[in-house]
Formats: structure tokens, sequence, C-alpha cells
């Protein structure tokens, strides 16, 4: 009888004790979650880091040329031009114009793609894949970076019947 009522109080002391560990562990990250972030130290820029990674944005020799001289005409004359031949290059396009807004360029963005991109018919039920996300992403990008869109033509036929803003590369024909 002693023998089993001390297995029965050891046990549970064993128990109690795993229960007050786990208690105080979840009161530790509690208090962590709680507690607000230390106040940020601006850390120097380092001549290495510099070298490698480059400098902070704001800090450079042009940043300071251009907030002290502002273009001829103002920024309405400055554009940043992107060039889409295929839609592979949209969402790099749709990367810059976001790195552009986020540093808070103060020229306009202009995105140049293909005309026959608008000419597919939207009431097809399988549009493929890649034209809607294309579409997608420059719906995105007028929305949300401020970029002009503007459907262009190609000026290069080539011997295909296709042209010059289309994937494949091939030898440019005479006639226009």
């Amino acid at each position: 009888m002693v023998i089993s009522s001390s297995v029965v109080f050891i046990f549970t002391f064993l128990l109690f004790l795993s229960g007050y560990v786990l208690q105080q562990q979840t009161v530790r990250s509690l208090r962590a979650a709680i507690k607000p972030p230390p106040p940020s130290i601006p850390t120097p820029s380092s001549p290495v880091l510099a070298k490698h990674f480059g400098t902070p944005p704001g800090h450079s020799f042009f940043d300071k040329y251009l907030a002290s001289n502002r273009p001829k005409g103002g920024w309405g004359k400055v554009a940043y031009v992107q060039l889409v031949r295929s839609h592979m290059h949209v969402c790099n396009a749709v990367m810059l114009f976001a790195e552009l807004e986020n540093q808070e360029s103060l020229a306009q963005r202009l995105l140049l793609y293909p005309k026959e991109w608008d000419e597919a018919v939207s009431g097809q039920e399988l549009l493929d894949t890649r034209m809607a996300t294309s579409k997608r992403l420059l719906r995105d990008a007028a929305k949300q970076y401020k970029v002009m869109l503007q459907p262009v033509e190609p000026m290069i036929k080539l011997k295909s019947g296709r042209h010059y803003l289309s994937n494949r590369r091939e030898a440019p024909t005479n006639s226009a």
C-alpha cells in the first residue's frame, strides 16, 4: 500500500512539474510576442559593403544631382520606357516599374506592348494562359504603378509573316 501510494505521489508530482514547465514556456513566448521591438539603430554604410552591394537609395551622386537639378521642361518630359516583345518580358517590366514606384521616381512610366495582344478574341473560352496572365499584369501595372500602356504595331516584317516583336529570331525582309 505504501509503495502504490508513493508511485501515485511521484507520478502526480512529475505531472505537476511538466505542467509547470509548459506554463512557464508559454508565458515566456507570450511576453516575447507582446514586447515592443527595440528601436532600430541606423548602421553606418561600410565602404566594403557599398563596394559589393551599392549605396543605399538616396545617397548616390545621381540622386543628389537630380534633387538639385530638375530636367529641362520638368518631370513631365522625362519617362522610363519598356518595350515588351513577349509574354516572358512582361513580369520583368512590371517589376522594374514597381521598383521605380518604391523609389518614388518622378518620371513618367510607359510600357509598349504588341498591338496583337489587344486584338486577341476576348470572348474565347480557352484564352491562352500566358495571354491572360500578361493582360492581368499589364492592368495591374497601370493601376498600381501609374504605367501608361501603349500598344504598338511592328515596323519590320519577317520572312515568315511574323513581325519583329515576336519571340523567334529571323532575318527581316526589305518590305515594311
